[in-house]
């Protein structure tokens, strides 16, 4: 990936689901894109699969 100096790194985005009451990672995606755009509703919808369609809340931070 870029990095602030125009230089290239060799680096990973990671995006994780997490259980909010146990704080476990439930689910995971490594990602050589250097931003997340567009990937908040791509893990929702794998968390909505794993769970299986139970409701949930979608957190970015």
């Amino acid at each position: 990936m870029c990095n602030n100096n125009n230089n290239v790194d060799v680096s990973y985005n990671v995006q994780t689901t997490v259980d909010a009451k146990y704080k476990l990672i439930a689910d995971f995606k490594v990602m050589q894109k250097p931003n997340d755009l567009g990937e908040l509703d791509n893990m929702a919808l794998r968390a909505k699969k794993l769970f299986g369609g139970k409701d949930f809340e979608a957190l970015a931070v």
